[in-house]
């Protein structure tokens, strides 16, 4: 992936051992805007990790299993960690959580927050691409167009599943580089770890 020179300069995004290229732009301050209410009606608010671990132990509380002393307990534990470091305590301990979690889902407030954020993240791509695509060449991509300032959806089904991601991701990001970043940074990865839709483990 190129390296971002400027806000305003266009970026050509080339999937590895794709033939293809595509050109993306850094949006302006107005298509951002657009972008982001864009996102947020197709795909819902995203809820913030506080509000994810609260409704979990309020969809817990609501179930009433006979150990919820101990279930809530085992958050607590997997809550205070701070080192993602992988051991076999904390292998564990994530595997309690995600039964937890399971559980959790039977309760439908905590199951809309959790697709919700599911919904956000896999569609942030298309959204992004749809805003900051300006062309395209190589081989299998029809011909490139946008429609009232947007890329239509049936031109981004063309697209590659994987390579839509990616170049979702960088657009994305191009709108959020800030001025200290495009001094010397080169575009991110296409999947931030941040964005993974992880319940709230």
């Amino acid at each position: 992936m190129s390296v971002i020179i400027s806000r305003r300069d266009p970026i050509e995004v080339a999937p590895e051992g794709s033939g293809r290229v595509y050109t993306i732009a850094p949006l302006t301050f107005r298509e951002r805007a657009a972008m982001k209410a864009e996102l947020v009606r197709e795909a819902g608010q995203p809820a913030f990790r506080e509000q994810l671990l609260a409704t979990r132990r309020a969809a817990l509380q609501e179930l009433a299993p006979d150990n919820l002393a101990e279930l809530l307990a085992v958050l607590d534990e997997a809550e205070s960690i701070t080192d993602a470091t992988d051991m076999p305590e904390t292998r564990a301990l994530a595997a309690q959580v995600s039964v937890i979690d399971a559980a959790a889902m039977q309760v439908p407030t905590y199951a809309e927050l959790v697709a919700r954020n599911y919904r956000s993240v896999y569609l942030t791509p298309l959204v992004a691409a749809r805003y900051g695509l300006r062309d395209w060449r190589g081989d299998g991509v029809p011909a490139f167009r946008r429609v009232r300032g947007l890329v239509p959806d049936e031109l981004l089904d063309a697209i590659p599943p994987t390579e839509l991601e990616e170049v979702g991701w960088a657009v994305w990001h191009a709108a959020h580089v800030s001025v200290v970043q495009e001094k010397n940074s080169v575009a991110p990865s296409p999947l931030p770890e941040s964005q993974t839709p992880t319940p709230a483990g």
